[in-house]
């Protein structure tokens, strides 16, 4: 039951993800705390009625004073990190939790992890800090989720849906992969918040896992459109990373992708559906169809003809050498700038 002192404290709340747990938190009544590194991109945060606190991760201090009075944290570690860095931020959150005295804690891992998690060491580290975070208290619930539908809405994704009607994404077509709404992420946060539903495992995703063409299809259905799929070489997709965030970022990113495509036997990790424990309410994840739809102005030509007027990058002809990913890239770094507070992707969500 919801109570005027009450407090949730979001973790990383610039990303997508924070910004979907944060809108279902508000909606179910709850009193949020947005934990920020940027406040300057934490405007709609406020506007929507969360408290904006600036702190961070790697500041013990600031982080001690953004749990203070706070009843339960909802705890995400940024990706795009060194895997020693994410354990040290591991860290520093719980021995602010600790020290607050919340003993009430969501952790969003973002990701599931395969067998060979070793072989990703990035991977390694946020299972390393799971650990760490269960072992702190009996009163952890943790959120898993294979691969978010917003990664789609980047623009190697987005932007080729809308010109070509072709869905790009750096995995083979028969490889069958489990998508999760960042929405669902925020209704899983409140359900185990309100029913009080600590010690469990939550697998956030849709009801079953599909290959490329079958997420086309859903696609199509949403679009009213035709729309295929083709797997993007990695090289070109970790050009494009590269371009949009930092030099070296693509290899980083892109070592997933290659994981999979290296490890038949190890992909339980992207394919595993929406499954909770006994106990646990009524919840409907959302299917691909049905967010395409809610999301079909991000992949339509009107969209890609907004972004041309306002961006000059996006009107310039390609750079020789430059592969479309590159490209594509440096579109995006436009858009993070034209969308100010808004951000596009969760590579760093604070």
């Amino acid at each position: 039951m919801v109570t005027d002192r009450q407090r949730v404290l979001v973790y990383c709340a610039n990303g997508f993800q924070g910004h979907a747990i944060i809108a279902e938190l508000l909606r179910s009544g709850w009193r949020v705390r947005a934990l920020v590194r940027d406040k300057a991109r934490a405007a709609p945060l406020a506007a929507a009625g969360a408290e904006v606190c600036p702190a961070d991760l790697d500041d013990a201090a600031s982080l001690r004073k953004a749990h203070q009075d706070a009843d339960v944290a909802v705890v995400q570690l940024p990706s795009g990190v060194a895997p020693d860095q994410t354990l040290i931020q591991a860290g520093n959150a719980m021995a602010a939790i600790r020290s607050s005295g919340i003993t009430n804690v969501v952790l969003n891992s973002s990701v599931n992890f395969p067998s060979r998690s070793r072989e990703l060491p990035q991977f390694a580290a946020r299972q390393q800090a799971e650990q760490q975070v269960l072992g702190s208290s009996p009163q952890v619930s943790v959120i898993r989720a294979p691969f978010l539908l917003s990664n789609l809405l980047l623009p190697w994704a987005s932007r080729s849906v809308a010109v070509r009607g072709v869905l790009a994404y750096p995995v083979a077509a028969d490889v069958p992969l489990c998508w999760a709404a960042p929405e669902d992420v925020g209704q899983l946060v409140s359900l185990v918040i309100r029913e009080q539903f600590y010690g469990h495992t939550l697998y956030a995703g849709a009801r079953k896992a599909l290959r490329g063409e079958e997420l086309a299809n859903a696609f199509s259905r949403a679009l009213n459109r035709i729309i295929r799929y083709q797997a993007m070489p990695l090289d070109d997709f970790e050009a494009g990373v590269d371009a949009a965030i930092s030099p070296g970022a693509g290899k980083q990113i892109g070592a997933i992708f290659r994981f999979i495509e290296r490890h038949p036997d190890d992909r339980a990790f992207v394919s595993t559906p929406f499954r909770a424990p006994a106990g646990f309410p009524s919840f409907e994840p959302t299917g691909e169809t049905e967010w395409v739809s809610a999301h079909a102005d991000a992949f339509s030509q009107a969209s890609v003809g907004r972004a041309r007027a306002s961006s000059p990058s996006l009107t310039a002809k390609p750079v020789p050498g430059q592969p479309p990913a590159a490209e594509a890239g440096r579109a995006w770094r436009e858009r993070r700038l034209r969308f100010g507070a808004r951000i596009l992707t969760d590579e760093r969500g604070r």
